[in-house]
C-alpha cells in the first residue's frame, strides 16, 4: 500500500494541468505581475506600438474577473522592478518611453486602493533593478542607468518613513541579475555589464554588512532564468555572449555546498521563455525559437534531473510575464503569432482526470480567442 500511495502521489508529465483565465484587459508585453493579498496584480508593460504603459489591472480569483477601473500607475513604464511590503505594492524604475529608463517609485495601498504621493525617487533613472524585501523594507541590487552602464548599488527604501539607506556596494556592476534572500543573507547571481554577461555570484550578509564571493557560473550567457530556492539555484538557457545563437544548458547550484553541476539539456533551445515553479518542480514554457516564432512546448524537471514534455501552453508566446499566483504559475501577455497579446494562463499540478479536461477546456478557450484584436 505504501508504494501505491506513494506511485499514486508522484508528479509526472500527465500531472500538469493548463487553464485559460479571462484576457485582460490591455494588451501588453514587458509588463511586471504580482500576488498581493490573494489577488494578481499586473503592472506596467509596453503596447503593441512600443510605448509604455501606466495600465494597472487586478485578477480576482474568486469573481473570475479583471479589475481595470483601479487608478493607473501615475508613471508609465515598462519592466519595473516590483516588490510587495505588506499588502502594499512598490513599483520601481524601468523604461519610461524612448528606451530611457526611469527614476519613479510609486507604491500601491491595495486596503485603501489609493497610490502614495510623494515618494523619494531612485535619485538617477535606472531599469533593470533586483529586488527583495527584508524586514518590512525593499533592498535595490544593481541595475543599468541612463548611459547604459551598470551599478554596484545596493541601497534599502523604507516606504513608511519615505527614506532610502546605503548599503554597501556590490564587488560587480550588474543588472538583470537573480536576487534572492534566505534570513539576513542576500543572493545575487548573473546579470549583465553591458554587452557581457556576469556570471559571478555574491552575497551580502546584511549582519555583517559584508559581501562574499562564491563560485561563479561556468557557462557564459546572458538573458538566461533563473530559478533560486533556499537550497539550489539554477540557470536555464540564455542567449550565447556572442549573441548568435541560444543556450539549452541547465546548471544547477548547491547552495550548502557551493558547487555548479550540469544537468539535462532542455529538449527545445528558446530564448525569451518564462520559467518557474509548481508543486516544486521547474518548468520552462514557450519563448522564440532559432526563426524567431512563438512556441507552444512545455517542459519540467524531473526527479532524475532531466526534463520531461508537460502539455503545451494554450498560447505560443515569447517575452511572457510570469509569476507564482496561489501555488501556480501564471503565464501572462507577451508576443504572439497574432501579435501583443492579452492571453492568461496558470499551470497547476492536478489529478490525470483533472489534467485532461482541463487542458481541453483551455484549448478551447484560446481557439475562440483568435483573432480578437483590441
Amino acid at each position: 500500500m505504501a508504494t501505491a500511495d506513494a506511485t499514486a502521489g508522484a508528479i509526472g508529465p500527465d500531472s500538469f494541468k493548463w487553464e485559460a483565465l479571462p484576457p485582460m484587459p490591455t494588451k501588453r508585453v514587458y509588463s511586471s505581475a504580482v500576488e498581493c493579498n490573494g489577488k494578481l496584480y499586473v503592472i506596467g508593460g509596453v503596447s503593441m506600438h512600443g510605448n509604455p504603459l501606466d495600465a494597472f489591472e487586478m485578477y480576482d480569483p474568486e469573481k473570475k474577473k479583471w479589475n481595470n477601473r483601479l487608478p493607473n500607475l501615475p508613471n508609465k513604464r515598462g519592466q519595473p522592478a516590483v516588490a510587495v511590503v505588506g499588502g502594499k505594492i512598490v513599483v520601481l524604475g524601468g523604461v519610461a518611453g524612448s528606451k530611457e529608463a526611469s527614476d519613479a517609485v510609486d507604491v500601491f495601498d491595495t486596503t485603501s486602493k489609493k497610490w502614495t504621493m510623494g515618494m523619494k525617487t531612485l535619485g538617477e533613472k535606472i531599469q533593470n533593478i533586483s529586488t527583495v524585501v527584508h524586514n518590512g523594507k525593499v533592498i535595490t541590487i544593481g541595475g543599468m542607468k541612463a548611459n547604459t552602464s551598470a551599478l554596484q548599488l545596493c541601497r534599502v527604501l523604507n516606504i513608511e518613513e519615505n527614506v532610502w539607506l546605503e548599503l554597501p556596494d556590490m564587488p560587480t556592476a550588474r543588472y538583470g541579475a537573480a536576487a534572492h534572500i534566505k534570513g539576513d543573507v542576500i543572493y545575487v547571481l548573473g546579470g549583465r555589464n553591458g554587452k557581457y554577461p556576469v556570471m559571478c555570484l555574491e552575497v551580502l550578509d546584511l549582519k555583517q554588512s559584508r559581501w562574499t564571493k562564491l563560485k561563479p557560473l561556468t557557462k557564459p550567457r546572458v538573458f538566461c532564468s533563473y530559478i533560486m530556492t533556499d537550497e539550489k539555484f539554477y540557470c536555464i538557457g540564455g542567449l550565447q555572449a556572442d549573441g548568435k545563437d541560444f543556450h539549452d544548458e541547465t546548471e544547477e547550484y548547491d547552495v550548502e555546498n557551493d558547487e555548479w553541476t550540469d544537468l539535462d539539456s532542455m529538449p527545445h533551445v528558446r530564448g525569451d521563455f518564462c520559467a518557474g515553479m509548481v508543486a516544486g518542480k521547474i518548468v520552462v514554457v514557450g519563448g522564440m525559437s532559432r526563426k524567431a516564432l512563438p512556441l507552444t512546448e512545455a517542459e519540467f524537471l524531473d526527479d532524475d534531473k532531466t526534463w520531461k514534455p508537460i502539455a503545451d501552453c494554450p498560447v505560443s508566446r515569447g517575452s511572457g510575464t510570469s509569476t507564482v499566483f496561489q501555488d501556480k504559475l501564471v503565464i501572462i501577455g507577451g508576443f504572439t503569432p497574432e501579435g501583443v497579446s492579452s492571453a492568461v494562463e496558470l499551470l497547476s499540478v492536478g489529478s490525470t482526470s483533472e489534467t485532461a479536461e482541463a487542458s481541453e477546456a483551455s484549448r478551447g478557450q484560446a481557439r475562440r480567442g483568435k483573432g480578437k484584436r483590441r
